[in-house]
């Protein structure tokens, strides 16, 4: 196997990882998407829960029945913050590894550019 052939085998491998990186990078995107779409969701859920709670009627709605009703609100709230807070800690992680990807993916590129150059000079010798 000559020279020539081995740095095309090492430059097929190589862009054949970078194509992958890429493929992960945008998986992750639109999972990163998709996320933040519902944390949108659950914050417009959890500030109409908060709104329908505080506009009820206490001089209508008293007692134990409001104190259960109140108490089942908070419960609801608390618990799509809970959410809300898990899913921007996961955007954060996907964040970190799309990162990584794309440091990756550049040092991909980089080696790709000069496997390709290597190519050349022996081509042109």
């Amino acid at each position: 196997m000559s020279s020539s052939d081995i740095l095309h085998a090492l430059l097929s491998n190589t862009e054949s990882s970078r194509s992958g990186a890429n493929a992960k990078i945008q998986k992750l995107k639109e999972a990163k998407s998709k996320l933040n779409r519902q944390i949108d969701n659950y914050e417009a859920l959890a500030h109409a829960l908060t709104n329908v709670k505080t506009s009820t009627s206490h001089s209508a709605f008293k007692g134990t029945r409001r104190e259960k009703f109140d108490s089942n609100m908070q419960q609801m709230v608390s618990a799509l913050k809970s959410e809300i807070s898990n899913h921007r800690s996961n955007s954060r992680r996907i964040d970190v590894k799309i990162t990584q990807l794309e440091m990756q993916a550049d040092s991909m590129d980089n080696q790709i550019s000069n496997l390709i150059e290597q190519i050349a000079k022996l081509v042109t010798d």
